[in-house]
């Protein structure tokens, strides 16, 4: 929109020398709301003033979040609540707390994505909330990133002991899952670190490989692994991949 917006003076205006760079939204606001006598075109020029319009709210909805981030910053950084009282445009430190709080009532949805009402229980509580969704989505990062370290281990080790475990089926179905584990792998060590897709192809290949050499082994009479070593690869593989 602010492309649109300078496109549109570029080409309404006689003199854009100093007509700012769309990315440099306040100072283009602040140019074209001075240079709208300028524009002939009164359909145009109307045009020009919608596209003020929309991008000045999109400034406003973004004032709040990144003054409160500048807050956190410096509340973070052992700064005074005094300190903020001027910056913040109050008169009292109750009245900084204040403000700070209107701040995240405006940032607080809840469940449904409806705004809370500004009462101190319904923002308290949908703070509360929020800090116990984003306490939930930490662990669960923590989970993925543990299941994930468990999963491409395994699967080293698989590839690190598969000359000792039973792999002719005659078939060439178990050659096939370690291939397909390889070029994982492969893509893995490329860019040092696995990404979801990755980890959910490597537990399937390992549950291929694991549940197909156990089979065989059954139906041949044979031992699945040659070595202990080979043994707990093959356990490893089976129990991530479950």
């Amino acid at each position: 929109m602010s492309t649109q917006l300078r496109d549109l003076l570029e080409q309404q205006l006689s003199e854009t020398s100093s007509l700012p760079a769309a990315e440099e939204l306040y100072a283009l606001l602040v140019f074209a709301e001075r240079a709208s006598r300028r524009i002939g075109d009164a359909r145009l020029r109307g045009e020009a003033a919608v596209q003020r319009v929309l991008l000045w709210q999109w400034l406003r909805e973004q004032i709040d979040a990144h003054q409160l981030r500048a807050v956190d910053d410096a509340r973070a950084s052992d700064v005074e609540w005094a300190r903020l009282v001027r910056p913040l445009g109050v008169e009292s430190v109750p009245g900084a707390h204040n403000k700070v709080r209107r701040m995240r009532a405006d940032e607080a949805v809840g469940a449904d994505g409806v705004p809370v009402r500004r009462t101190p229980e319904a923002v308290s509580a949908a703070l509360a909330a929020r800090a116990a969704e984003e306490a939930e989505a930490r662990v669960r990062t923590q989970v993925a990133l543990a299941r994930a370290g468990a999963v491409l281990a395994a699967a080293r080790s698989m590839r690190a002991h598969a000359a000792d475990l039973l792999t002719d089926d005659g078939e060439g179905e178990i050659d096939f899952w370690f291939g397909e584990m390889e070029a994982v792998l492969a893509e893995v060590d490329e860019i040092g670190a696995p990404t979801e897709a990755q980890v959910s192809s490597l537990s399937a290949c390992l549950s291929q490989v694991s549940r197909r050499i156990r089979a065989l082994a059954e139906v041949s009479a044979r031992q699945a692994a040659d070595t202990a070593e080979a043994a707990a690869a093959l356990e490893a593989g089976a129990s991530v991949s479950r």
